[in-house]
């Protein structure tokens, strides 16, 4: 039984840059000091994440585990179950955290059991609670956590110029309540709140008395075919992703590494970059954004502090976030 000082938490193991980074991690030396879980809303059917995981030489030293991100409750008892676990000893304490796991909607616009649209609900609510609720069980030395980014977190990206055409459409920011609940109709801007997340978060953990010393940074890992992560498209948007670009997408990386189109699995090699690597970034990068491999700058809206703290306090509500959750002393 090897003896890991780490353990390196992944959550979305299911998906094609899911899959790609247990591929990743498993082959590379960080796996012989940092125990693997990967995270899937049901081990039964993981076949990527189980494909990927049996693959691997040291395949048993790792494990896949059940994190449903549907559901508020689903992160709750998923959560509950990785601390016992730590606190046990039967996992090192987490040196890292990615946040790979989410949903997009091509077939228009779904809501969660917990009445969230399904974007806010499961890419923003249910990360945002799983971070309050595993910090206990994260190394606060030099633990790191690392949210899957998007370039559709910035309205203003040129690259969202063909969804996004009037000015009133260029922004993401209202009332979070909207956002949470609201069914939209005339906005083609899909809901990506992640990125008030970042910063708030990293605000309040360098002002706690333990914490500070852990990192946010976060990845755009830039558009991949064959991820499975729009399965519900067009068969048209299929084709087009899986037999055209999916063909020529290893060249396009090779000629552009941090360019627009990527393969998951240069991407995965950045996430396991942002988790681990200290020589580019330092040991305590703080709300670090990177696009790729290349450090960037988030959307102006991800970086205005007063939408941030108005996003936060309304996330506490509606997580239901009480006293005892979690360690982070000024959560309210």
């Amino acid at each position: 039984m090897a003896s890991f000082k780490g353990t390196f938490i992944l959550t979305g193991a299911n998906g094609g840059l899911g899959a790609a980074t247990v591929t990743r991690f498993l082959e590379s030396p960080e796996s012989q000091t940092n125990k693997g879980v990967f995270t899937v809303r049901n081990p039964a059917t993981a076949d990527a994440a189980k494909s990927a995981l049996h693959g691997s030489p040291n395949a048993a030293q790792h494990e896949i585990v059940p994190l449903d991100m549907s559901t508020l409750a689903g992160v709750r008892t998923g959560a509950a179950e990785i601390n016992r676990k730590v606190k046990a000893g039967e996992f090192p304490p987490i040196r890292a955290l990615v946040l790979n796991a989410a949903v997009q909607d091509a077939k228009g616009q779904k809501f969660t059991e917990d009445g969230f649209e399904s974007h806010f609900g499961v890419n923003y609510l249910a990360n945002w609670l799983l971070v309050l609720l595993l910090l206990q069980s994260m190394d606060p030395e030099e633990g790191r956590i690392i949210i899957v980014a998007s370039w559709s977190h910035d309205a203003r990206d040129p690259r969202n110029a063909m969804f996004i055409k009037r000015e009133d459409q260029k922004t993401i920011w209202r009332n979070p309540e909207d956002m949470a609940y609201e069914k939209i109709t005339d906005n083609p801007n899909e809901l990506y709140e992640a990125g008030y997340r970042r910063f708030e978060l990293q605000r309040r953990l360098a002002s706690s008395s333990r914490l500070s010393n852990i990192s946010v940074v976060s990845v755009d890992p830039g558009a991949m075919p064959n991820t499975g992560l729009v399965k519900d498209a067009s068969p048209m948007i299929q084709f087009l992703l899986h037999y055209v670009l999916g063909s020529v997408i290893s060249i396009v990386t090779w000629l552009r590494p941090n360019g627009d189109y990527r393969t998951p699995w240069k991407s995965a090699g950045d996430l396991l970059n942002a988790s681990f690597n200290e020589t580019d970034y330092g040991k305590h990068p703080q709300a670090l954004y990177l696009n790729g491999s290349a450090k960037a700058k988030a959307g102006a809206e991800a970086r205005n502090e007063q939408y941030q703290k108005e996003m936060w306090k309304a996330s506490v509500r509606m997580a239901r976030l009480e006293e005892g959750d979690t360690v982070l002393e000024n959560w309210q």
